[in-house]
């Protein structure tokens, strides 16, 4: 025991002594026993099936049985018992009871009712599985008859009703159940989907979030996700599928919905590497690649583009479904070229198998009937065969087209989105036109800040301001931006937005309508065919006699509209360069627009106007029409407005906040941060410019998806106190009178009202020369143009003015230069003329 000693360990006695009078202590123990038993009191029915209804079962159990202990003749306590046991769907118990109550009063009603009761319970599980949904809902009903709130039969008609896919049913019994109280986990999982298919994804976030967080089960967690992307809660999304990732940390569902939610936020770069992990979790997979060109496209990077093209096309000879992937990348992106030789340098049969019927069912999925029923032919007949060849005999039936029209390769008849709106356009009659006092309806998708919603917003006011009947319909507003609404408050009165409609309900006006085209618009992308509706029934309501749509989507839309509710007149107002000179994004999802478009113009109602001379020249081309069928309306900037709003003061102190100091020479930007603005390479030439003369400092003032990657961009060549992005500013006119030199470098531009705007207050522009800069700077007398991406050449530009003073030297031509040929009122006094001579017309 020298190890005790050693530790100096004494012993002790662990055990508790017993105290010297244990007969008394033990007395007073029992005396108090028995006086809680005296004090127990008889269970109370309704506070029982609270407890039940609560989820508490076993807590009533106990409850009960106490009472049972002592008082084991109490029928009612019996009968709560068995109700009890019923509801733990324990048989044997309910059994036991069942016969103690009925020796104790053989006519006893609840012994009858259960019996019964499981009788039906025994059927109704039988018709579950069995999928006999409209048997089950029958003995569901007979149930509620005799026990209206029994929660397993609710439950019951909750799953056939789901079954047979009446989710509104579904909906209204989940919603007894949940006022009944507590759900079960399976059972919460159940309600809410029935909840999400009737697309009632609040609710499923309400019943949710009701419960402790740390009770969510990956099942459900992967249900809350779905339902707060639907709603559009992104950052909400992407928080809870970081949880639901640890839980399983290559969730399919987390992933997808998290890279989708940062692609929407402009979260690029973090988007990027997340569809790297899924391409390695998922394989080739043709949503992933889609999404991956579209981000490398927004960021301007095209180099990465064609890298991505490259391990898409590698093995496409060996592997068919490489091959597959290719095409139907190819068609989402519209890169005809590439689709062509994909398929003409393809032996389309390996090893026996004949893939014409999977070219044929990809180019259909994508819209181009003409390139899916030519492969179709080509293939071998079977059921695939014949399922194809009835979608596209449906599809042609529906829009009124022969078979011919779709064989002919000379066809303007390639898209299914075309043929729909032809035939629609045929139904359109011209309905009877007001009596000297026309009315106007300006539409536009949205009032966000962006060159060609300025112009929206200064023409309602311009017109609106002259006399005209003229009203706005803005088809969606962005809460988390700033718009132009506010702009236009004085006459908010004549402004709605499209969005408010519900076009499923059935009470709005022209419901009827477009229910009967609905065959036709359900052939259209969802987009498309709702904006449709929404303008519908706005036309219908609002009876305008002159539309002005903006921009060729709207113009697309409107013209549909137009057709389907019979008004008079339509002008299609198009900005910049047409759609596929602007970027592969603008075009790559209306594949169908040139063929629409051609449609449009040759309508003797239609008046199309464009914004600059080299807009219409691209326009003409596109659409094969003379260049004399378009007129040119500048656009005009309410200069004196923009000067009334300047608070320099403020925009000074911001500026020395950001640690720019009089000595410096600022060399800015305005525009939207996206691809088509190439950003970066606005950046780069910033960033070499610093190197070379230190004086200069960048600021750049915009707001967009790309913003968190242009930061990014920033902070790794280290230039963060140098170059600045100030992000979406309201006051644009007092950031450009403290610029030295405007930079813009778009790959396309139609006639940019940011350049209009630094040239108006003085400021000297260097732009690539793209669309109709040319048209508002003068080379070498209010700026400069350049023709290439060699940063380089630019550099030097930017210092030749810069260390000449010859930036100096451009600021009064500039300003006397745009404020004579791009005024409010010149813009205005076109339009109302363009106004007035439509409305001639119709007389």
């Amino acid at each position: 025991m020298a190890w005790k000693e050693e530790f100096q360990i004494k012993s002790r006695n662990i055990e508790t002594p017993l105290p010297k009078n244990v007969k008394e202590s033990r007395k007073k123990s029992e005396e108090s026993f028995n006086l809680e038993r005296k004090e127990l009191k008889r269970p109370n029915k309704n506070e029982i099936i609270d407890l039940i209804n609560n989820g508490e079962v076993e807590i009533a159990k106990r409850n009960v049985i106490i009472w049972l202990n002592d008082n084991s003749d109490d029928i009612e306590i019996i009968e709560m018992m068995i109700l009890i046991e019923r509801e733990r769907e324990d048989e044997l118990e309910v059994s036991y009871w069942s016969d103690i109550l009925q020796k104790m009063d053989a006519t006893n009603k609840v012994v009858k009712i259960t019996k019964e009761y499981f009788e039906r319970k025994f059927k109704i599980l039988s018709k579950l599985s069995e999928k006999e949904w409209e048997n089950c809902i029958e003995i569901c009903n007979e149930i509620l008859v005799i026990d209206k709130n029994n929660k397993f039969a609710l439950i019951s008609l909750a799953r056939s009703y789901r079954g047979l896919e009446d989710y509104e049913m579904s909906v209204r019994y989940w919603n007894r159940i949940i006022k009944l109280g507590k759900l079960y986990d399976e059972e919460v999982l159940e309600c809410c989907n029935s909840f999400y298919n009737n697309k009632k994804y609040k609710d499923v976030i309400r019943i949710i979030s009701f419960r402790n967080s740390i009770e969510y089960s990956k099942e459900i967690l992967e249900i809350y996700v779905r339902s707060l992307f639907n709603l559009k809660s992104y950052e909400d999304c992407i928080e809870y599928c970081e949880k639901l990732l640890i839980f399983e940390s290559r969730n399919l569902i987390a992933l997808r919905l998290m890279s989708k939610s940062m692609i929407i936020l402009g979260k690029i770069i973090e988007a990027k590497e997340l569809l790297r992990k899924r391409l390695d979790i998922e394989g080739e997979n043709v949503e992933i690649y889609e999404n991956l060109i579209e981000i490398n496209l927004r960021m301007d990077q095209r180099n990465e583009v064609e890298g991505i093209w490259k391990d898409i096309k590698n093995g496409i000879d060996k592997e068919i479904q490489k091959f597959l992937i290719a095409v139907e990348i190819s068609m989402k992106f519209n890169w005809m070229k590439r689709y062509r030789k994909l398929v003409e340098n393809k032996q389309l049969k390996i090893d026996g198998k004949n893939f014409n019927i999977d070219l044929a069912r990809i180019t259909l999925d994508n819209g181009n009937i003409f390139e899916s029923y030519k492969y179709l032919k080509l293939s071998d007949k079977d059921e695939i065969y014949e399922n194809i060849l009835n979608e596209i005999k449906n599809i042609l039936h529906i829009t009124n087209t022969s078979i011919d029209e779709i064989e002919n390769e000379d066809s303007e008849m390639k898209w299914i989105s075309t043929l729909v709106v032809r035939e629609l356009s045929r139904k359109r009659n011209i309905s009877e036109i007001r009596n000297n006092v026309p009315k106007f309806s300006i539409i536009t998708s949205t009032l966000n800040r962006g060159g060609a919603e300025r112009q929206v917003a200064l023409t309602m006011k311009g017109m609106y301001e002259r006399g005209f009947n003229c009203y706005l319909a803005v088809d969606r507003t962005a809460d988390d931006k700033i718009t132009y609404l506010k702009d236009l408050h004085s006459i908010k009165k004549q402004i709605e937005i499209l969005s408010d409609i519900d076009t499923e309900d059935k009470n709005i006006l022209g419901y009827d309508l477009i229910e009967e085209n609905i065959e036709l618009l359900n052939l259209l992308n969802s987009t498309t065919k709702n904006k449709i509706k929404r303008l519908v029934s706005y036309f219908i309501r609002n009876k305008p006699d002159v539309i002005h749509a903006w921009q060729d989507e709207t113009i697309l839309t409107a013209f549909v509209a137009c057709c389907l509710t019979d008004r008079p007149r339509l002008i299609g107002s198009a900005r910049s360069l047409r759609p596929d000179e602007k970027s592969e994004l603008h075009i790559r999802k209306r594949p169908y627009l040139r063929e629409c478009m051609k449609m449009i113009v040759g309508k003797e109602w239609f008046t199309f106007t464009i914004n600059s001379k080299a807009g219409r020249k691209s326009y003409a081309e596109w659409l094969q029409i003379d260049e004399d069928n378009i007129k040119i309306i500048h656009n005009g900037t309410d200069f004196e407005s923009m000067e009334r709003g300047i608070n320099i003061g403020l925009i000074k102190n911001e500026i020395v906040g950001l640690g720019i100091c009089e000595d410096n020479i600022i060399v800015g930007g305005v525009f939207r941060l996206e691809s088509g603005k190439r950003p970066k390479l606005w950046i780069d030439i910033l960033h070499k410019l610093i190197l070379k003369d230190d004086r200069i400092r960048g600021i750049l003032v915009g707001g967009g998806k790309m913003e968190n990657s242009v930061r990014k961009w920033i902070k790794e060549i280290k230039m963060e106190n140098k170059i600045k992005v100030v992000g979406e500013k309201s006051d644009v006119a007092g950031w450009l009178t403290q610029m030295d030199i405007f930079l813009l470098t778009s790959a396309s531009e139609g006639l940019p009202n940011a350049v209009i705007e630094a040239q108006g207050f003085g400021v000297p522009v260097v732009s690539t020369d793209v669309g109709g800069v040319s048209e508002i700077v003068m080379q070498g007398v209010t700026g400069e143009l350049f023709n290439d991406e060699d940063t380089e050449s630019v550099v030097d530009i930017i210092l030749s003015l810069v260390e000449n003073n010859k930036h100096k030297d451009m600021q009064i031509p500039s300003k006397e230069n745009i404020r004579r040929k791009f005024s409010l009122k010149r813009m205005i006094d076109d339009t109302e003329n363009m106004y007035n001579e439509v409305f001639s017309a119709i007389n």
